[in-house]
């Protein structure tokens, strides 16, 4: 995977409209599981509830200066769940895959949790792209909120823990 030049930081207050842009869009909202509109109000509460939980990291995606998307880490006992989204310009140029990779990293350095689990809705292809070019596997399905979701792991290799 050819390396672009991104990096991730701690999400903060500030990003929140950024971020909302990004998940308004009807392609994102398509893609998740709880598909209604979100309102501003709405937003703005769960960011701020977000960055104030311990147990839920994010991460804005950066590139250029530019805010290119948001990397969530729901943190658990022994391993993290992840999720991803990406700005409108950014899909399909390679974001996502590295994306995941640094925030595995950066998790794996704050928490020392090396499993990462991520549940993406059937028929979202580049998430399932994104996720396989990560070195996520698939590991079978579920159903989340009444759609079909695929189950994918990442464990980093040099942990001693075990995988999901």
């Amino acid at each position: 995977m050819k390396k672009k030049s991104i990096c991730i930081r701690p999400a903060k207050t500030d990003d929140c409209r950024d971020v909302f842009v990004i998940i308004s869009d009807p392609v994102v909202r398509q893609a998740t599981f709880k598909q209604r509109t979100i309102s501003w109000d709405e937003h703005q509460r769960w960011f701020q509830a977000a960055l104030k939980n311990p147990d839920r990291l994010l991460f804005i995606i950066v590139g250029n200066g530019n805010t290119l998307g948001m990397l969530r880490f729901d943190i658990q006992k022994k391993y993290a769940d992840v999720s991803i989204v990406l700005n409108k310009a950014t899909r399909g140029h390679g974001y996502g895959p590295q994306s995941l990779q640094l925030g595995c990293d950066a998790i794996y350095q704050l928490t020392e949790i090396s499993n990462y689990r991520a549940y993406v809705r059937t028929g979202n292809i580049s998430s399932y792209k994104a996720f396989a070019k990560a070195g996520f596997v698939h590991k079978g399905s579920t159903t989340i909120e009444g759609a079909e979701a695929g189950i994918f792991v990442y464990t980093i290799a040099d942990s001693t823990t075990n995988a999901v």
